[in-house]
């Protein structure tokens, strides 16, 4: 059994994040990144969460945004491209849990300031979000990629799955992985008592 994220970069297709969630669910030790198009409104992102989607699991976490990044491909003097991200919030979610003990792990949420949310490779958003836009996106459960100002680095500005239920145990990343990590260490410490 293995512990880790996964995405489908390109690919967000109501029917490829379904099959998507079932098999991290399945897998347990699983988490899928999925995303809205780059350039989506946070109302259109908000409808494809509920209508498009219609999805809940605590094993997929959304990220509205997208990010732009240089583009060895392009033209001009300074190419850029815009993309969803994904593979970085899987690089994210790698460096936060390298971080030295007690402040990096999996019990940390990879979102915020500094090595907990900053986007290293990111050069740019790909959608501007303001307030409201977050707070819309947020309280449907999904993540927005933002930037404070020209100064300011490119963020995860949330760390929430796609988990609505009432109880809501596992709503946000940090405590799904945690429970995953506590859970797989568990297993993999007892395996000597099954015989």
């Amino acid at each position: 059994r293995e512990f880790m994220p996964f995405c489908t970069p390109g690919n967000n297709n109501a029917a490829v994040v379904h099959a998507a969630a079932t098999y991290a669910q399945r897998r347990i030790y699983m988490e899928y990144i999925a995303y809205v198009t780059v350039g989506t409104t946070a109302a259109n992102a908000v409808a494809y969460r509920q209508n498009t989607l219609g999805l809940d699991s605590s094993f997929v976490s959304l990220y509205a945004g997208g990010i732009s990044v240089f583009d060895p491909l392009g033209s001009g003097s300074a190419p850029k491209r815009n993309i969803s991200g994904v593979g970085a919030m899987m690089g994210l979610r790698a460096r936060v849990d390298s971080l030295p003990d007690p402040t990096g792990g999996p019990w940390q949420s990879p979102a915020g300031e500094g090595s907990y949310g900053t986007i290293r490779s990111a050069l740019n958003v790909a959608t501007d979000y303001n307030d409201t836009d977050a707070g819309l996106l947020n309280s449907a459960g999904i993540n927005a990629i933002r930037k404070f100002g020209v100064t300011s680095p490119v963020l995860v500005w949330g760390s929430r799955t796609l988990d609505s239920t009432v109880a809501g145990r596992f709503r946000y990343v940090n405590v799904r992985r945690f429970f995953q990590y506590v859970e797989k260490s568990i297993v993999d410490s007892t395996r000597w008592g099954v015989h």
